[in-house]
């Protein structure tokens, strides 16, 4: 089911997706809270920096995978 909606990698599980669905609903929630609290302006402000906090991450995270994946696999040895 996450292979055909395109949220996680091939090799991924359902709970990851799960957790995926959970993080983005706390997110939510903390934003919706900000507003509440805040003014606009420090609202916008908390809002633009999660967001590209999220955005570095998962740059990173994507940069990651693709080393991880040209890295050449370790042949074992007597086996």
């Amino acid at each position: 089911m996450t292979e055909a909606w395109g949220l996680l990698p091939l090799a991924a599980d359902e709970s990851d997706c799960i957790m995926v669905l959970l993080s983005m609903f706390v997110l939510v929630v903390l934003v919706v809270s900000i507003f509440l609290v805040f003014s606009t302006e420090v609202a916008l402000l908390v809002s633009a920096m999660i967001l590209v906090a999220f955005l570095y991450a998962l740059m990173e995270n994507r940069r990651m995978s693709k080393s991880h994946a040209e890295q050449p696999k370790k042949r074992m040895v007597g086996t």
